[in-house]
């Protein structure tokens, strides 16, 4: 797990509240699995102190997406980087889902979530359509 700087590619709001950044990294983007997630300094100083951890949303080509909620001072400073600004970034951590293992009803997995806890099911939901037999 590398502690890397990540350069933000785009911070934009969805919802009120509720942010999409995407960030340019090759080493987490070639290695994250659905489940994994980053922690993020959120501020070159000492406050806030502690890392934040965001599940990994989304991977593309050496990018990765984290999708957020501003619930107290640090997502509301990460809610104010700019594109092209860096950030500190530790990951993937975690253990990732285990989707190579078939559903047991008809094959269809099921997903479900509340909240930000939706935010690494768009992973898993590209994963498992890619390896579905019918998108083989």
């Amino acid at each position: 797990m590398p502690q890397i700087k990540a350069k933000v590619i785009k911070n934009i709001v969805v919802a009120p509240e509720c942010y999409k950044m995407l960030l340019a990294c090759a080493p987490i983007a070639k290695s994250a699995r659905p489940g994994e997630f980053v922690t993020i300094k959120i501020s070159a100083g000492d406050q806030p102190l502690l890392r934040r951890p965001f599940g990994v949303h989304r991977v593309g080509a050496n990018r990765f997406e984290i999708l957020y909620e501003v619930v107290g001072p640090g997502t509301r400073i990460l809610s104010k980087k700019k594109a092209g600004e860096y950030i500190d970034i530790i990951g993937p951590l975690g253990q990732g889902f285990d989707y190579h293992r078939p559903s047991t009803i008809d094959h269809r997995p099921i997903l479900v979530a509340g909240g930000m806890g939706v935010a690494p099911l768009l992973f898993l939901a590209e994963k498992l359509v890619t390896k579905s037999p019918s998108h083989q």
